[in-house]
């Protein structure tokens, strides 16, 4: 029996723009064998995650767009020859490297888009022997901005300010005041969302207030149609409980890694993000209030 291990120098598995990659492929083998080349690919790509449940329309954006290739990374690690019984250890390096044409997007695993950087090594065997290959995923991070323009926002949230709300709902969540201030509109990825919010006045008990951050991913091509889905990445309660105007209530976020990457847009694939500050009544009503945000990378 033949194993591949891939250990990489960095441990966390984590690289920017440029950057060496360095590391060695461990090779256990039972037995001395031949093999006809032992071989390293990286690909990094935009691709989509197959829906749970397909519809006709679903299945044909899904089958007919194409996966868009971010970098792609190829070469021998050894040449024909005899692979000696126990270990044997190949060292690695290569740059972290996109395509020309192409930016770096960094590493993010959503509802339906994915982008990923597989590391993969093979060992081709003989005519008719399976190949052997191990694979790990790299995670790509954007250098980071060292300047951005921090977007402060104040808000009131009051029923007229709420869009799509219907005339039933509003009779049953009366009439209410809220105020607040959103730190930045323009969000580094490993820096908290912050901000505060003050409930002025509620006709309607309050149960409980929530920050909800939502993914928006769109993907497809202009002659099939775009799929456009938004899905709750994370819910954080700012309060539980009827709060008094006095009450000067913090919002703190914490953006999570893999799920959320700086907002970008190609031909076929955008991924933006939006904050929810959500409103629950005694009466099981809820209520939304949305802020586009833009994320970004600083560090």
């Amino acid at each position: 029996m033949t194993k591949i291990e891939i250990q990489l120098k960095k441990k966390n598995k984590t690289y920017t723009l440029g950057e060496a990659v360095a590391g060695v492929c461990i090779i256990e083998s039972q037995k001395e064998f031949s093999h006809q080349g032992i071989n390293l690919q990286v690909i990094g790509e935009i691709s989509m995650r197959e829906p749970p449940k397909e519809t006709e329309e679903l299945e044909m954006i899904f089958r007919q767009t194409p996966n868009y290739e971010l970098l792609k990374i190829n070469f021998s690690l050894a040449p024909n020859r005899k692979i000696q019984k126990g270990r044997t250890e190949i060292p690695f390096e290569f740059l972290f490297q996109p395509l020309s044409e192409n930016k770096l997007i960094e590493t993010y695993h959503g509802e339906f888009i994915q982008i990923n950087y597989v590391l993969s090594i093979s060992i081709f065997r003989r005519k008719f022997s399976k190949k052997i290959i191990k694979s790990v995923e790299l995670i790509a991070k954007l250098p980071p901005k060292k300047n951005y323009t921090v977007l402060a926002k104040d808000f009131i949230i009051r029923p007229n300010s709420i869009e799509n709300l219907e005339k039933e709902t509003l009779e049953k969540i009366g009439e209410f005041l809220i105020r607040g201030k959103i730190t930045s509109l323009i969000c580094p990825i490993g820096e908290p969302f912050t901000g505060h919010l003050q409930v002025i006045s509620s006709t309607k008990k309050i149960q409980s207030i929530d920050l909800e951050l939502i993914r928006q991913e769109t993907c497809g091509m202009q002659n099939i149609g775009f799929l456009k889905e938004e899905s709750v990445i994370q819910t954080v309660q700012l309060v539980n409980g009827n709060v008094s105007g006095n009450v000067k209530i913090p919002i703190y976020m914490l953006f999570p890694k893999l799920f959320t990457c700086p907002t970008f847009k190609t031909l076929n694939y955008k991924i933006s993000f939006k904050i929810n500050i959500v409103i629950h009544f005694v009466n099981d009503i809820a209520v939304r209030e949305h802020f586009q945000i833009e994320m970004i990378r600083t560090n």
